[in-house]
């Protein structure tokens, strides 16, 4: 009954460590992501402001 019990903990705790994987690599991504759209916005604005007539 206790091996069975430890044996429960032992897969428990390995998924929690696959998911915190997953979850730092998920959030790696919206990191990057994040990042792509300022890029992206700058570029635009850089275009705005090229394409711009100024009086």
């Amino acid at each position: 009954m206790i091996d069975n019990i430890n044996n429960k903990s032992k897969i428990s705790n390995k998924y929690k460590e696959i998911l915190d994987i997953f979850l730092v690599k998920l959030n790696n991504i919206n990191i990057q992501h994040e990042q792509v759209l300022r890029i992206n916005d700058t570029q635009i604005m850089n275009e705005q402001e090229k394409n711009c007539i100024h009086p």
